[in-house]
Protein backbone atom coordinates (compact mmCIF):
# COMPACT_ATOMS: atom_id res chain seq x y z
CA UNK A 1 0.00 0.00 0.00
CA UNK A 2 1.53 3.31 -0.99
CA UNK A 3 1.11 6.62 0.87
CA UNK A 4 -1.15 8.20 -1.76
CA UNK A 5 -4.02 5.78 -1.06
CA UNK A 6 -3.86 6.53 2.65
CA UNK A 7 -3.70 10.27 2.03
CA UNK A 8 -6.72 10.06 -0.30
CA UNK A 9 -8.73 8.37 2.45
CA UNK A 10 -7.83 11.08 4.95
CA UNK A 11 -8.68 13.84 2.46
CA UNK A 12 -12.02 12.24 1.71
CA UNK A 13 -12.89 12.10 5.42
CA UNK A 14 -11.84 15.70 6.00
CA UNK A 15 -14.07 16.85 3.11
CA UNK A 16 -17.11 15.36 4.81
CA UNK A 17 -16.41 17.09 8.12
CA UNK A 18 -14.64 20.12 6.68
CA UNK A 19 -15.51 23.79 6.61
CA UNK A 20 -17.17 23.64 3.21
CA UNK A 21 -19.48 20.82 4.31
CA UNK A 22 -20.57 22.77 7.39
CA UNK A 23 -21.13 25.90 5.32
CA UNK A 24 -23.30 23.94 2.89
CA UNK A 25 -25.23 22.44 5.82
CA UNK A 26 -25.97 25.87 7.31
CA UNK A 27 -27.00 27.30 3.94
CA UNK A 28 -29.29 24.32 3.41
CA UNK A 29 -30.83 24.85 6.84
CA UNK A 30 -31.47 28.52 6.07
CA UNK A 31 -33.04 27.76 2.69
CA UNK A 32 -35.28 25.05 4.12
CA UNK A 33 -36.33 27.27 7.02
CA UNK A 34 -37.49 30.01 4.68
CA UNK A 35 -38.99 27.77 2.02
CA UNK A 36 -40.95 25.55 4.43
CA UNK A 37 -41.62 28.18 7.09
CA UNK A 38 -43.02 30.97 4.94
CA UNK A 39 -46.23 29.15 3.88
CA UNK A 40 -47.03 28.54 7.54
CA UNK A 41 -47.08 32.28 8.27
CA UNK A 42 -50.55 32.42 6.73
CA UNK A 43 -51.83 30.22 9.54
CA UNK A 44 -50.36 32.49 12.20
CA UNK A 45 -51.17 35.85 10.60
CA UNK A 46 -54.42 35.17 8.75
CA UNK A 47 -56.56 37.51 10.85
CA UNK A 48 -54.03 40.34 10.67
CA UNK A 49 -53.53 39.86 6.94
CA UNK A 50 -57.29 39.83 6.38
CA UNK A 51 -57.75 43.07 8.29
CA UNK A 52 -54.88 44.86 6.55
CA UNK A 53 -56.08 43.80 3.08
CA UNK A 54 -59.72 44.49 3.88
CA UNK A 55 -60.87 41.17 2.46
CA UNK A 56 -62.39 37.85 3.53
CA UNK A 57 -60.40 35.08 5.12
CA UNK A 58 -61.22 32.89 2.15
CA UNK A 59 -59.00 35.07 -0.04
CA UNK A 60 -56.05 34.52 2.29
CA UNK A 61 -56.87 30.81 2.66
CA UNK A 62 -56.92 30.42 -1.14
CA UNK A 63 -53.45 31.97 -1.29
CA UNK A 64 -52.26 29.44 1.29
CA UNK A 65 -53.80 26.59 -0.70
CA UNK A 66 -52.12 27.80 -3.88
CA UNK A 67 -48.77 27.70 -2.07
CA UNK A 68 -49.20 23.99 -1.30
CA UNK A 69 -50.44 23.16 -4.82
CA UNK A 70 -47.46 25.04 -6.25
CA UNK A 71 -45.11 23.22 -3.88
CA UNK A 72 -46.40 19.84 -5.02
CA UNK A 73 -46.34 20.61 -8.73
CA UNK A 74 -43.04 22.49 -8.47
CA UNK A 75 -41.43 19.64 -6.55
CA UNK A 76 -42.20 17.21 -9.33
CA UNK A 77 -40.92 19.61 -11.98
CA UNK A 78 -37.79 20.53 -10.04
CA UNK A 79 -36.97 16.86 -9.42
CA UNK A 80 -37.13 16.24 -13.14
CA UNK A 81 -35.00 19.34 -13.82
CA UNK A 82 -32.45 18.34 -11.17
CA UNK A 83 -31.89 15.10 -13.08
CA UNK A 84 -31.47 16.99 -16.34
CA UNK A 85 -29.44 20.10 -15.45
CA UNK A 86 -27.99 19.35 -12.03
CA UNK A 87 -28.86 19.87 -8.40
CA UNK A 88 -26.88 23.07 -7.77
CA UNK A 89 -28.51 24.98 -10.64
CA UNK A 90 -31.95 23.75 -9.61
CA UNK A 91 -31.47 24.81 -5.97
CA UNK A 92 -30.20 28.25 -6.97
CA UNK A 93 -33.14 28.73 -9.34
CA UNK A 94 -35.61 27.54 -6.69
CA UNK A 95 -34.16 29.84 -4.02
CA UNK A 96 -34.40 32.81 -6.38
CA UNK A 97 -38.01 31.97 -7.22
CA UNK A 98 -38.92 31.66 -3.53
CA UNK A 99 -37.31 35.04 -2.83
CA UNK A 100 -39.10 36.64 -5.79
CA UNK A 101 -42.44 35.16 -4.73
CA UNK A 102 -42.05 36.35 -1.16
CA UNK A 103 -41.00 39.83 -2.30
CA UNK A 104 -43.99 40.04 -4.62
CA UNK A 105 -46.35 38.82 -1.91
CA UNK A 106 -45.01 41.45 0.47
CA UNK A 107 -46.25 44.29 -1.76
CA UNK A 108 -49.65 43.94 -0.11
CA UNK A 109 -52.23 43.47 -2.82
CA UNK A 110 -54.46 40.43 -3.28
CA UNK A 111 -53.31 39.65 -6.83
CA UNK A 112 -49.65 39.82 -5.68
CA UNK A 113 -50.37 37.32 -2.92
CA UNK A 114 -51.93 34.93 -5.42
CA UNK A 115 -49.09 35.27 -7.92
CA UNK A 116 -46.36 35.20 -5.26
Amino acid sequence: MDGSANRAGVDQHSDVDGRVAWRVAWITLALLSVSYGSPLLIVVGMRTMQESLGTDRSVIALAGSLVWVGTGAGGILMGWLADRIGLRTTVIFGACMIAAGLALSATGSVWAIYVG
